[in-house]
């Protein structure tokens, strides 16, 4: 079985106890990587908690995806195994007890390069359609359909290679997006992408996110459009029902046209 690693930014001041939830919830064998805010320290119950195999670290106020790069750094320095499977658990979410071995029996069964499992609201009763029962190959509409950090999961090497794009996500330019666009350039390398729904985590479903989360749905589609030219046709409708409702008109037209420009340029096309 592959060795799981988990990296996980840390709010202490509003999610201290969610957190605590989190850490009761992984396996004990699991990697955990912390990242904490600043001169954040953690408190001596919460230290109780963490796995034997635990590294923290911390940054200065930003982003979600660098804190997340900073974590990557700090991984690429322990000589862990490429084929290990890296996870991104959000602070406040918790993973069904079967959730490890699911993760680590989709990557020994496979030659997957990326999984999604299936996120489910912990405080509602009721289960996300769009997240079936039965298992399946990963395509661009899927990712965009299902896409969530908290079940989304790919080869160290892999992350270590592509990294988070700090424009995108918490506390970035475009707040949101940062796992959708990492999950469609994981599977833009070529190698098999799968959706596992034995994959369980929970999280608190947004019934009304920030409007601002559906602009980024723009940006995201028109970067990849390129290296998806299939997805020509349902972003237009996708654009015309999600992005154009948004905080503004020419404030989402504007994110479009940041990744027209982005998807345009031989660069970024190459890195991709």
């Amino acid at each position: 079985m592959p060795e799981l690693i988990c990296i996980c930014t840390v709010d202490l001041e509003q999610r201290l106890a969610e957190f605590n939830r989190m850490l009761r919830s992984l396996p004990p064998e699991v990697t955990l990587v912390t990242v904490l805010r600043g001169e954040a320290k953690l408190p001596p119950e919460t230290a109780a908690l963490l796995p034997a195999n635990s590294h923290i670290t911390t940054v200065e106020a930003a982003s979600l995806s660098h804190a997340r790069n900073v974590a990557l750094d700090l991984i690429a320095c322990l000589g862990l195994e490429p084929l290990s499977v890296v996870a991104f658990p959000d602070d406040d979410c918790t993973w069904d007890p079967r959730t490890a071995d699911a993760i680590q029996r989709a990557f020994s069964r496979s030659e997957a390069s990326l999984v999604i499992g299936r996120y489910r609201p912990w405080d509602a009763d009721f289960e996300l359609p769009r997240y079936p029962d039965v298992p399946g190959a990963l395509t661009p509409r899927v990712i965009l359909d299902r896409c969530a950090s908290i079940v989304t999961f790919t080869r160290l090497g892999i992350a270590l290679a592509l990294r988070f794009d700090e424009q995108l996500g918490v506390g970035a330019p475009l707040p949101s997006g940062e796992d959708t666009d990492f999950a469609l350039r994981v599977l833009a390398l070529g190698g098999p992408g799968l959706y596992e729904p034995d994959i369980v985590c929970f999280h608190r479903y947004e019934s009304a996110p920030d409007p601002r989360r559906r602009a980024v749905s723009g940006y995201i589609m028109a970067r990849h459009l390129f290296r998806f030219p299939k997805l020509l046709i349902p972003l237009s409708r996708y654009l015309g029902r999600r992005v154009v409702v948004g905080p503004s008109r020419a404030h989402a037209l504007g994110l479009v046209a940041l990744g027209l420009r982005d998807a345009a340029r031989p660069s970024l096309r190459a890195a991709r």
